[in-house]
């Protein structure tokens, strides 16, 4: 009688020690539906892994963009984000994966 209450007590601390893990778990995602007029909705990506990259931006027609002054609380892969910006004049890449760009805002 007491090894199949041992049994049964381990089997509910098993479970209960399961669905607490399962519910400390954020899933929450942050989505942007659409930007403010004038900002273009972009997804952080990392590309670490090729040389001379880092984290880039990628739109929505799969073209990137190699960022000069990207803030590392964004550095986040598949973070989506809003930003406004202007082209980098004159600028030489290692990476060569995209345009260079500077961010002026970020939403």
């Amino acid at each position: 009688m007491r090894k199949y209450f041992h049994t049964k007590r381990r089997v509910i601390v098993a479970l209960l020690f399961c669905c607490t893990l399962f519910c400390c778990v954020s899933k929450k995602k942050e989505i942007v539906k659409s930007c403010p007029e004038g900002f273009e909705k972009v997804t952080v990506i990392n590309q670490t892994g090729l040389d001379g990259c880092g984290y880039m931006l990628m739109r929505k027609d799969s073209s990137h963009f190699e960022v000069n002054n990207l803030a590392d609380s964004l550095k986040i892969d598949g973070k989506v984000i809003c930003i406004k910006y202007h082209v980098a004049k004159i600028q030489t890449s290692v990476c060569m994966a995209g345009q260079r760009i500077d961010i002026l805002e970020v939403r």
